[in-house]
C-alpha cells in the first residue's frame, strides 16, 4: 500500500532478526551525541556513529562502511529507530496494535529468505521507566535486539540492533541506554490514521468542529476536532479524490475515480442525497468548490483517452435551481484540472491543470479573463481572503504568487525540494500553506515580502493537500502515509 523509498536501509531492514535470549552486557559506550527526527522522536548516540533517515525509519552505524556491505561486518552494529507513524503502517491491520502486535509486525515485516523470522515469545519489561516490550525469536546469521516502547496515547516507538553471530554482548548495554534515551514529542495536535490507503484531500467544516479527508481506500472520513473520534464514514466503490462541505455545513460533496458522477452527502448523518451526473464515460472528478453563496459547485474533471465528449479536462459548473443542474462547462485546459478556487465574492473561479496552465475565469459569462503560465504540472490553485492574489502549487516544487486582476507574477517562493501538491491561505490571508512530496508542510508569512516561516515535519511520504481552520489557528495536513496531522499554527 504504501511507498517505501529503495535505499541502503532495505538491507539493514532485511536482516534485522529477533534474539531469542538476553545476552550479558559489557561497558556502555559514551551517548555524546543527539539526533532529533523529522518524525518527532529524538535519541542519544555515541560519537562517530552514521544514520540516514528515510520514511520515518532512524538507521544508524558504527562504522561507515558496512551501510553499503551485503552483511554486517564483524565489530558492526546496525540499528534502526522507527516512530509512531511508521510502526503504524507495519501494524495497520490491527484495530488498536499492543506492544506484542507491533513488534511481531516489525519482526514479519523484515524477515526475508535466509533470515526468515521465527517468533518464540516475548517479554515485557521497562525501559526508562516505561513500558516496553522484548521480543524473542531464533537468531539465524545475526544476532538482534529488539525494543518496542510505548510512550502513551497510542505512541509506539521502536529500537532494533543486529550484529554478527555472538556480538550482541559487547554492544547490548549501549542499546539499551540508547532506547533509555528516547523521547517523543510529535509536532502536531493531533494525528487521525483511520485511513488505509494514500490520502488526496482535506478540508474543514465551515464552523471548524470537523475535518474531512478523501483517499483511495474508498471512503471519505470525517472527524471531530474536539474529541478525536471518527463521526462519519462515506463509502464509494473506488479511489475519492477530493472532497468540499457546503458554506453552510449541511453538505459534503466527494469526486473521484469512483463514477463520472459529483456525490452531495448530509453532512449530518452521512445520507447519500444526489449524484451530479456527467453524461461522457471515463470523466472523472479530481478537484471540487462550493461558491461563497453555496448555490453552485465547480468541479473539475479528468478525460480518460478512450472518451471524447465534451465534459473532460474541464470545468464544470452545477447550478441549485430547485435541483442540482449542469450550468455550464468551461473549457480551455488541455488536461487533467487538478483543482478548483472560487474568489471571495463568487464572481470569478480559479482552475489548475497538468497543461502547466492556471486559468481564471468569470462566473457569471464563463469566460476565461486569465491565463497563468507554469513550466509544470500545476496541482493547486487559491484565492487570498480578499480577492487581490491567487496562489498556485506546481510540480516545480514552487509555490507563486499571482495578481488576482492582472496575472502578473507577484513572488516565487523556493524552499521544497519536489512537487507541490496543496496551497492554501489563512483567513486572514498573513499566511500560505503549501504541500509537497517533499514530505513537508511550509509555512509562507508576509512581512513586507513573503518569507518561508516554518517547515512542518510530521508525514513519512508525499504531502497531498492542506487546509486551515475558519478561524486559522488550525492546519489540517493529507499524505500518502494514511495520516491527517492537525498542527497549531505558528504565529
Amino acid at each position: 500500500m504504501f511507498r517505501w523509498r529503495t535505499t541502503c536501509l532495505s538491507a539493514l531492514l532485511l536482516t534485522l532478526i529477533v534474539l531469542n535470549a538476553p545476552l550479558p552486557a559489557l561497558a556502555q559506550e559514551p551517548l555524546t551525541e543527539r539526533y532529533t527526527s523529522t518524525s518527532g522522536v529524538s535519541f542519544s548516540y555515541p560519537t562517530g556513529w552514521v544514520f540516514m533517515e528515510t520514511d520515518g525509519v532512524i538507521a544508524l552505524m558504527n562504522h561507515l562502511p558496512a551501510f553499503y556491505a551485503d552483511e554486517l561486518p564483524p565489530g558492526t552494529v546496525g540499528v534502526i529507530v522507527m516512530g509512531p507513524a511508521a510502526l503504524s503502517r507495519m501494524a495497520s491491520g490491527t484495530a488498536t496494535p499492543t506492544l506484542t502486535d507491533v513488534g511481531y509486525a516489525v519482526a514479519a515485516s523484515v524477515s526475508y529468505g535466509k533470515y526468515k523470522f521465527e517468533p518464540l515469545g516475548a517479554e515485557e519489561i521497562r525501559v526508562a521507566g516505561r513500558s516496553a516490550m522484548r521480543l524473542e525469536a531464533r537468531p539465524a546469521l545475526a544476532d538482534g535486539l529488539l525494543l518496542i516502547l510505548d510512550y502513551g496515547e497510542g505512541n509506539l516507538v521502536a529500537l532494533g540492533a543486529m550484529t554478527s553471530p555472538g556480538e550482541m554482548a559487547q554492544f547490548e548495554e549501549t542499546m539499551m541506554a540508547m532506547a533509555a534515551s528516547i523521547e517523543y514529542a510529535p509536532a502536531w495536535r493531533a494525528r487521525f490514521q483511520a485511513h488505509t490507503d494514500y490520502i488526496k484531500a482535506v478540508t474543514f467544516s465551515p464552523d471548524g468542529a470537523l475535518i474531512a479527508s478523501a483517499s483511495n481506500d474508498s471512503t471519505v472520513r470525517v472527524w471531530d476536532i474536539a474529541t478525536a473520534a471518527e463521526v462519519l464514514t462515506l463509502p464509494h466503490e473506488t479511489w475519492v479524490q477530493t472532497v468540499a462541505f457546503s458554506p453552510d455545513g449541511t453538505l459534503i460533496a466527494t469526486g473521484g475515480d469512483f463514477a463520472e458522477a459529483v456525490r452531495i452527502w448530509d453532512a449530518t448523518t452521512g445520507a447519500l442525497e444526489t449524484e451530479l451526473v456527467i453524461p461522457d464515460r471515463f470523466v472523472f472528478v479530481y478537484s471540487l468548490a462550493f461558491s461563497p453563496d453555496g448555490m453552485l459547485i465547480a468541479s473539475g474533471t479528468t478525460q480518460d483517452s478512450a472518451s471524447d465528449g465534451a465534459h473532460g479536462n474541464a470545468v464544470l459548473l452545477w447550478g441549485l435551481d430547485g435541483a442540482w443542474q449542469e450550468k455550464a462547462i468551461l473549457k480551455g485546459h488541455t488536461d487533467w484540472v487538478r483543482s478548483v478556487a472560487f474568489s471571495p465574492d463568487g464572481t470569478h473561479l480559479a482552475s489548475a491543470a497538468n497543461d502547466g496552465t492556471a486559468r481564471v475565469w468569470e462566473v457569471a459569462s464563463g469566460d476565461e479573463v486569465l491565463t497563468l503560465a507554469h513550466p509544470n504540472y500545476v496541482s493547486s490553485v487559491a484565492f487570498s481572503p480578499d480577492g487581490a492574489l491567487i496562489v498556485t502549487g506546481c510540480e516545480d516544487g514552487i509555490v507563486r504568487l499571482w495578481d488576482a486582476a492582472t496575472g502578473e507574477s507577484v513572488a516565487e517562493l523556493a524552499g521544497h525540494s519536489d512537487s507541490v501538491n496543496g496551497v492554501a491561505f489563512s483567513p486572514d490571508g498573513t499566511l500560505i500553506a503549501s504541500a509537497s512530496n517533499d514530505e513537508t508542510v511550509r509555512l509562507w508569512a508576509f512581512d513586507g515580502t513573503w518569507q518561508e516561516k516554518a517547515t512542518l515535519r510530521g508525514h513519512t511520504d508525499w504531502v497531498r493537500s492542506v487546509a486551515f481552520s475558519p478561524d486559522g489557528a488550525l492546519l489540517g495536513s493529507a499524505s500518502d502515509d494514511g495520516s491527517v496531522i492537525l498542527w497549531d499554527v505558528p504565529r
